[in-house]
């Protein structure tokens, strides 16, 4: 009985921790945006080779994109706390905490990627930061997976991280990046960027997630299946 009291209180403890996570994430977008705002487009009008060679957006979807990624992010840092600390103090409970934060330092600037910069940065630059941005959250997909709950709900809860964190941290990024590199490369034009309908980037995003989580789960079954 004791013992199942202590585990309650652990994965309240845990919930707690990923709501105000995502309470303090929200607040930082909101906030923290304007900062980056003022700061990346002060530094583009001082250096030419960070502005985009025409003022136009292309972004496809850019008002969905981020009205969906304002709130998805902060939940992707609330779920990477909770599915972190759900069994309790982890034990590389430093890097569980890094990896916590840093996701919550980096989501304005990822924010302010989707809803305004195309218009007032190269798009090289925003490319590359796709990308690095895409590489980071595969490490915490990567992190989560290693985990080995055994409680049914501690699985959940793995599960769900690891389809947000792919979603919206890895695919959607992913996508953009796609995206900047063939109009940068002149393979597509902005007219025919313009003519993406708005839901297909996260509509990718949540497709190629929800894909690799799935082959993820079948490749763990596989495997213990082997082990024994």
């Amino acid at each position: 009985m004791v013992t199942q009291r202590k585990a309650i209180l652990v994965r309240l403890g845990a919930l707690l921790a990923g709501l105000i996570v995502f309470y303090i994430a929200l607040h930082v977008i909101v906030f923290g945006s304007q900062i980056f705002v003022y700061s990346l487009w002060h530094a583009a009008m001082q250096h030419a080779a960070l502005r985009p060679a025409k003022n136009w957006p292309i972004v496809p979807g850019a008002r969905l994109t981020a009205d969906v990624v304002l709130f998805a992010y902060p939940a992707c840092a609330g779920v990477v706390t909770t599915v972190l600390f759900w069994q309790g103090w982890p034990k590389f409970w430093g890097r569980a905490i890094v990896y916590s934060l840093v996701v919550v330092l980096i989501l304005p600037i990822s924010w302010i990627n989707y809803a305004r910069s195309d218009q007032w940065l190269n798009v090289w630059v925003q490319a590359a930061f796709n990308l690095a941005l895409a590489v980071f959250f595969l490490m915490i997909v990567q992190g989560l997976r290693n985990i080995e709950p055994k409680a049914p709900d501690a699985k959940a809860m793995q599960i769900i991280g690891v389809l947000m964190l792919a979603s919206f941290g890895v695919f959607l990024p992913l996508f953009f990046t796609a995206v900047f590199l063939a109009y940068a490369s002149g393979m597509v034009t902005h007219d025919q960027i313009r003519k993406i309908n708005e839901q297909v980037p996260l509509m990718f995003a949540g497709g190629a997630g929800a894909v690799a989580t799935l082959l993820g789960l079948l490749e763990k079954i596989r495997g213990g299946a082997g082990a024994k």
